[in-house]
Formats: structure tokens, C-alpha cells, sequence
């Protein structure tokens, strides 16, 4: 049984905004996490997973 291509993009991007928050902290910041991208699909689904663990940060979009 295998996983599903979202199950594996929600797993890898949760692993990636913890890893940043933890990293944001630990370098003595407020645990702020900023990313960017050119995608409003991508863009509201990278915000949707940090509401969903509690990641205080934030999306940029920037035109491609």
C-alpha cells in the first residue's frame, strides 16, 4: 500500500516549516519563518500546513 503524492507533500512540507521554526528559535529569533514563491496555489497551502501546526510565519508571493 502506498502513499498518496499529497500525503507525502503534506509530511515533507510539515517536516520542513518544524525544522525552520526550531532553527528560527534556536538562532535566537522569535521562531518567525518567511518563504517565498510565485505560486498562490503553493502560497496557500505552505500557509494552511503553518496554521495547522501553529508555525508563526508568513508567504511571499513574488511575480515569476
Amino acid at each position: 500500500m502506498g502513499s498518496r503524492p499529497s500525503t507525502l507533500a503534506v509530511k515533507s512540507m510539515d517536516d520542513t516549516l518544524r525544522g525552520l521554526a526550531a532553527a528560527a528559535k534556536t538562532v535566537g529569533g522569535n521562531g518567525t519563518v518567511e518563504l517565498t514563491t510565485n505560486s498562490v496555489k503553493a502560497a496557500q497551502f505552505i500557509e494552511a500546513r503553518m496554521r495547522a501546526l501553529g508555525v508563526h510565519g508568513y508567504v511571499r508571493i513574488v511575480e515569476p
